[in-house]
């Protein structure tokens, strides 16, 4: 779960965010192909399952100025 709250102003938007507010350990998407990686296959290529975990809690604010 991800939260953004903003202020817009005439020209200038200042926001805040914070992702993964849980701080969630989980799977964000998992993959099913053949894959190759040097370091760990044997010379071919390998069938299996590779997943990306969600990233960290992570806090960004910024602004946005229109001109």
């Amino acid at each position: 779960m991800n939260a953004r709250a903003a202020w817009t102003g005439k020209k200038v938007e200042i926001f805040g965010e914070v992702l993964n507010i849980f701080d969630s350990r989980d799977k964000d998407i998992a993959y099913y192909y053949e894959s190759y990686i040097p370091a760990f296959d044997a010379g071919a290529p390998v069938e299996g399952r590779l997943s990306r975990v969600v990233e960290p809690r992570t806090v960004r604010i910024g602004a946005k100025v229109n001109f």
